[in-house]
């Protein structure tokens, strides 16, 4: 079974393995429009291939929580033979099988989040992960959760699950120096989204990002820095959920 070629489904669901990292049936199910029965038939068949492997213990069943699913050794092998792969990206998903929780939940977060903004938008912009920006030296290190883009605007967009400050502030700063180094190919610099905890932690962001712009002598027409929070971002009917701590009004991006 092993040595038969995989379905166009399959090497899809491959591809969005490396894209993501780890997925469950639900997301990938809603990501390509399929029911779930078809999405669930074609992980178990790259099961049985041995080409991905999945995280799934008695517990999740009581949490009703689905199986993470990864790329394995195999799967790898056949991405880097038929494909054209970042090798680095290749090589960290070795690690795959002993990767902690945090990590794996962060991953299915941003795949959440990326649904979500491309129902919000549709058929407007091309979202990249950091699997696909890899090998580039334009974007800022680490390289951020998600690269939104069309003709006209494009966004960097950072996700923070948890109320640590500190590392908020650090993003920022290593944001702010990027942005100042002129390491950017294009004249007008990226809007940055960040995408916070709660409302509590986005009013201490927005506060900080006027004091580090104030302090590098930064406009706003020159760096454009937009807030919202994960509940918003997640639940929100509409797509007017963007704000800069000074227009009242939340916008939409462009």
């Amino acid at each position: 079974m092993k040595d038969r070629k995989p379905s166009l489904l399959q090497v899809e669901l491959l591809k969005l393995l490396y894209k993501f990292r780890f997925a469950t049936a639900p997301l990938l199910a809603i990501h390509k429009q399929k029911g779930i029965v078809t999405i669930t038939q074609s992980l178990k068949t790259l099961l049985d291939k041995k080409y991905i492997a999945r995280n799934y213990t008695p517990s999740y069943k009581l949490a009703g929580r689905g199986a993470e699913y990864y790329l394995t050794n195999d799967g790898i092998r056949y991405l880097r033979d038929n494909y054209k792969v970042n090798e680095a990206v290749l090589h960290s998903m070795y690690k795959n099988k002993t990767i902690g929780q945090p990590f794996i939940q962060k991953c299915l977060l941003i795949y959440h989040l990326y649904i979500k903004i491309q129902k919000q938008y549709p058929d407007t912009f091309t979202i990249l992960t950091k699997a696909e920006l890899a090998g580039s030296d334009d974007f800022p290190e680490p390289y951020p959760d998600l690269y939104i883009y069309n003709d006209q605007n494009d966004y960097m967009l950072d996700i923070f699950s948890d109320s640590l400050f500190y590392l908020i502030k650090k993003r920022i700063d290593q944001l702010i120096k990027h942005h100042e180094s002129g390491d950017w190919p294009e004249e007008t610099y990226p809007t940055l989204l960040l995408v916070l905890a709660d409302s509590r932690i986005e009013a201490k962001t927005q506060a900080y990002v006027e004091k580090v712009k104030d302090d590098n002598y930064i406009e706003d027409a020159e760096l454009r820095i937009l807030t919202t929070t994960l509940k918003v971002l997640a639940e929100g009917a509409g797509s007017n959920i963007w704000s800069d701590g000074k227009d009242k009004t939340p916008v939409s991006l462009e």
